[in-house]
């Protein structure tokens, strides 16, 4: 087969999951004063009724045999096409979207002119998606191909995203190693900070890095207005968590 011919197919294999079997439930991402600037995705596979928002989530083979290549290369058409539906309705043209992302497993298996080529078909502005590379964070060493692929999208407009920024192998050592859009942080970190003298001093020293690198700050698990407010005041970018309130579906939203 020719490449384009090859990508073509790929592209079929892809379109072909049952959106039945894999599906988007979508948590708001705001900003300080409280306005929805996008959503972050939650991918559920029907099948075994579990979510799959992690790299080590997408290395467990689903019941359907799917691999997490191809999980992977569904949430990015899905997202692309999620985006441009977006951008045909004026209050919500300017959201965001942020999915998971298995981008190594997606290299291999797929390529990143297989990207390019949903990218170019969706036509979207590609600076609202937002590739949450839990690779960077969980792999001890970052190879040459995950760099790449990750300059590759950049190139694009595709935003990358670390989650769980401190943890594992996200340091600041892997910002300078590799090119990111933006740093996520969460989980118990979001807890003892109002109790935590040198977890405040620690958050302060990241936004000012963060400034200072161009990188935007999403803080995500807030639970409390008081959380949110204290996160707001400190000039984050985008704030989530059940504090918000709900998780919707494509139609609900």
């Amino acid at each position: 087969m020719m490449k384009r011919e090859v990508l073509a197919a790929k592209e079929r294999q892809c379109s072909r999951i049952n959106k039945e079997e894999l599906f988007f439930n979508f948590q708001p991402m705001v900003d300080s004063r409280f306005c929805i600037t996008g959503m972050a995705a939650e991918l559920h596979h029907a099948r075994c009724n579990r979510i799959i928002n992690s790299v080590k989530d997408l290395l467990i083979p689903p019941a359907s045999g799917t691999s997490s290549a191809l999980e992977s290369a569904w949430s990015f058409a899905e997202a692309c096409s999620q985006i441009s539906r977006w951008e045909k309705e004026e209050e919500k043209q300017d959201w965001k979207l942020s999915i998971a992302f298995h981008l190594d497993a997606v290299i291999r298996n797929y390529g990143i002119d297989f990207l390019r080529r949903i990218l170019n078909k969706s036509q979207i502005d590609t600076s609202k998606l937002y590739l949450e590379v839990d690779e960077i964070a969980s792999l001890p060493r970052i190879d040459c191909t995950l760099i790449n692929g990750i300059k590759a999208l950049r190139s694009m407009g595709v935003k990358i995203s670390v989650n769980n920024f401190g943890t594992e192998y996200s340091s600041l050592h892997r910002l300078k190693e590799v090119p990111v859009d933006r740093i996520t942080i969460g989980g118990e970190f979001i807890e003892s900070i109002f109790h935590n003298k040198t977890d405040q001093l620690i958050f302060s020293n990241i936004m000012a890095l963060a400034k200072m690198l161009k990188v935007e700050v999403l803080i995500k698990d807030i639970n409390n207005l008081e959380q949110f407010e204290y996160f707001a005041k400190n000039q984050c970018d985008m704030l989530s968590g059940d504090v918000l309130g709900f998780r919707a579906n494509q139609q609900e939203i």
